[in-house]
């Protein structure tokens, strides 16, 4: 995984204060149990707990219960006894945003795997489709071994796939990582997107110091030809890895 660095990434509006007998928990409160307190089944891990900075061994339907867990969290926009707190629902959307990336920039995967969906779709009244911030979290959550990133991403993963199954010695990187039909295309493009990530200078801590929200004036068409070219350069570095050759 990349370095991890806890920062605040945007402000937001204060929120109303209201006077009522049981106050709704603050918002990083009323988060962070939800997330990173979620029980796995205990076949995949006894204690019942999960490393939120490495979802490797997790299965994707426990990935995606981790990413409703945090999803949900914004359908309360609709619940009047959060919203009395709240101007209104682009407030309270746009403060457990930044309650979320900031999960995402100490490490959190599920909160990683969130910002590449909610960057993909665009939010309306707020801002547009962000396919840069979409990639560039896309790449950090598959880093940590996210299957859900993985596959919103499938198109720029699809070479990586079909360069190893191509590959002389693809049987060898099966063999010698132990893969099965089930983990091997995730396994695969989590050592793309380190290489991809090291190349590029995308971190966790250079995307702690990038607005919430981006100004619009990033070019898209560029920054996914710079990406383009960082994955066909690490094409042989990847499968060097992938046969543990020094």
């Amino acid at each position: 995984m990349t370095e991890k660095n806890k920062a605040s990434t945007a402000k937001v509006p204060a929120k109303k204060s209201a006077a009522v007998s049981n106050p709704v928990p603050e918002p990083a409160e009323s988060l962070k149990p939800t997330v990173a307190k979620y029980k796995l089944e205990p076949k995949e891990k006894k204690s019942g707990g999960i490393d939120m900075e490495d979802l490797s061994d997790v299965s994707y339907d426990n990935q995606l219960a981790l990413f409703n867990a945090i999803k949900n969290i914004f359908g309360l926009a609709n619940d009047s006894q959060f919203m009395q707190y709240y101007e209104s629902e682009q407030e309270y959307f746009a403060v457990k945003l930044e309650e979320v990336a900031n999960l995402a920039v100490e490490g959190n995967v599920p909160a990683m795997d969130y910002l590449t969906f909610v960057y993909k779709k665009g939010k309306e009244d707020m801002f547009e489709v962000d396919l840069i911030r979409a990639h560039q979290w896309g790449l950090l959550a598959v880093d940590g071994g996210s299957k859900l990133s993985t596959e919103r991403l499938r198109l720029f993963f699809s070479p990586v796939y079909d360069y190893v199954e191509n590959s002389e010695k693809a049987d060898d990187v099966i063999d010698i990582n132990e893969l099965d039909e089930e983990n091997v295309l995730p396994f695969i493009a989590s050592k793309m997107a380190g290489l991809v990530l090291e190349e590029l200078g995308i971190s966790l801590l250079s995307m702690s110091r990038l607005p919430l929200i981006s100004d619009g004036n990033d070019n898209v068409e560029e920054f996914m030809r710079k990406l383009e070219s960082a994955r066909n350069k690490c094409f042989e570095p990847m499968m060097s890895y992938l046969l543990m050759e020094k």
